[in-house]
């Protein structure tokens, strides 16, 4: 591990196992400490988020059309690949994107971000650890962290919204809610 991802784990990941165990909501703030690791610079105050304990690590194998002239993976390429992570990460804990959008919810990417710390090649394994936190009743957030034979390569977070019918809701799908937030169905919150 780098210095940079010791700092990226303890502050997303084991935050969220040392913390979020009551299940509250918990003020993060970023720090100019943060400001050059993974916490991004476009926004100072991630706000009160709830990080759920469900993640996921998906498994990319670098394909030849995804890298460009100079032999790296084009940096279009990572979007995609975070959809693939996301799609798995839902997928896994039961809750398949496609059921939701049969039920007429969808959930557009409002921004995301991308930090190249190193490129990956060809034939490589990428390897995308993905976790997820609700923002507020309207947004969730997925972070990612992209290492490939354990090195950190890439950074980012998607921030999205879930519509019904093409309307933003009030509340998430309770399929969602019951695979990543199973709190907020008993406590109504």
């Amino acid at each position: 591990n780098t210095p940079c991802s010791c700092e990226v784990n303890f502050y997303l990941f084991d935050f969220k196992k040392s913390l979020v165990n009551s299940r509250d909501f918990y003020f993060i703030k970023k720090i100019n400490a943060f400001n050059k690791h993974f916490i991004h610079n476009s926004f100072s105050i991630l706000s009160f988020m709830k990080v759920s304990n469900a993640d996921h690590i998906a498994h990319v194998e670098v394909r030849y059309a995804e890298t460009d002239a100079m032999g790296i993976v084009h940096h279009s390429v990572y979007a995609v690949w975070f959809e693939q992570a996301r799609t798995e990460l839902l997928r896994t804990h039961g809750c398949p994107f496609h059921i939701l959008e049969q039920e007429g919810y969808a959930s557009p990417v409002l921004k995301i971000e991308t930090e190249f710390l190193a490129p990956c090649h060809y034939g490589e394994i990428a390897d995308i650890h993905i976790t997820i936190a609700r923002e507020d009743r309207l947004r969730c957030r997925f972070f990612y962290e992209l290492s490939v034979n354990g090195k950190l390569c890439t950074r980012g977070s998607s921030l999205h919204l879930f519509t019904k019918n093409g309307i933003p809701c009030r509340k998430a799908p309770e399929k969602f809610l019951k695979a990543f937030f199973p709190e907020e169905l008993e406590t109504g919150k």
